[in-house]
């Protein structure tokens, strides 16, 4: 096998590597949301924006996943969870993990109200441009999305469960707007 030919059977390997790491991340925060009475929208679905274009290439790969939640008891309030490889320019960047909570619009219908493509990466950009970490964003208005709250941090800060219930699931659940 060529040299090249062997470098991108190996990138490719690493990044389906990443990936399963990556739904292994949302698999048990999906476990911890359930415990806590939300259901997760959409089932096993993964919003990603990708594109097929070939003016696009850096948009073929995946470079975000994101889940949303809603409470059994409060549906007008969602919450979300994702991880993002690229920033808001399709630039790599050290891999972060994004939650946030959302008042939303009032709408007719049971899962299908809230378009969640782009919600949560929206509100990341447009409350912390500078995508500062480790800190609460106030963000207005997007899409169906009347207001809410953000919070960033490194992917590689969570490494387990126990840190992903702690840094991630309990911050989320206690995070409201002002």
């Amino acid at each position: 096998m060529s040299e090249i030919s062997e470098n991108i059977r190996s990138t490719f390997t690493n990044m389906v590597k990443i990936y399963e790491e990556t739904a292994r991340f949302f698999l048990d925060a999906d476990d911890l949301m359930t415990r806590n009475g939300y259901r997760v929208l959409k089932g096993s679905a993964l919003e990603s924006e990708t594109s097929r274009s070939l003016n696009h290439p850096r948009w073929w790969l995946m470079f975000s996943g994101v889940r949303y939640y809603i409470p059994e008891e409060n549906p007008e309030v969602a919450r979300a969870i994702g991880v993002y490889f690229y920033d808001s320019r399709h630039e790599p960047i050290e891999p972060i993990v994004v939650l946030g909570t959302f008042a939303r619009e009032e709408m007719d219908g049971d899962e299908g109200e809230i378009n969640p493509f782009g919600v949560l990466g929206d509100a990341w950009n447009k409350a912390n441009p500078d995508q500062g970490l480790d800190k609460d964003h106030q963000v207005g208005e997007v899409r169906n999305i009347r207001q809410g709250k953000v919070r960033g941090m490194l992917l590689e800060d969570v490494p387990d469960f126990e840190t992903l219930e702690s840094k991630v699931i309990n911050p989320l659940l206690g995070m409201h707007w002002e």
